[in-house]
């Protein structure tokens, strides 16, 4: 919380607000996927670089010209959001946003199509709409 705001867990036990949290370092590693897709990639490195130094790790990055193409620094920065936001489930979302969880998955829960990388619409949907949306492929 901001400003050293303390709030007791027991308080909050049974919210029922589902609002999404994203973290400082949630925003800085997001910002460093848009400059490398706009070839800012010095930039791009320089935010991982402070994600790193304000976690307190000490690290060296690879320099700029360690990178032969935006994929390959893409990938770099999606293993840094990895080790950053371990258990809070949002590498499912960076694999297929990039295309990639057939390739990272498939060695590991045999993931074999892509058609497999969405989620199902609810039946309850698809019959209000009357017949404006298509079920996801596999489903």
């Amino acid at each position: 919380m901001a400003n050293g705001t303390a709030v007791k867990y027991q308080d909050y036990i049974n919210c029922q607000v589902a609002y999404p949290i994203y973290r400082y370092t949630d925003v800085l590693l997001m910002q460093a996927e848009v400059k490398a897709q706009l070839s800012k990639w010095q930039d791009a490195l320089n935010l991982i670089q402070f994600v790193a130094e304000r976690a307190g790790v000490a690290s060296k990055l690879p320099p700029v010209s360690a990178f032969a193409s935006t994929d390959e620094l893409i990938d770099f920065i999606l293993d840094q959001k990895q080790i950053e936001q371990v258990g809070e489930g949002k590498r499912w979302f960076d694999l297929v946003k990039y295309h990639k969880a057939v390739e990272v998955m498939n060695p590991i829960n045999g993931l074999s199509s892509q058609d497999e990388e969405l989620f199902p619409i609810h039946q309850s949907v698809l019959n209000l709409c009357q017949g404006a949306y298509e079920q996801n492929k596999g489903y």
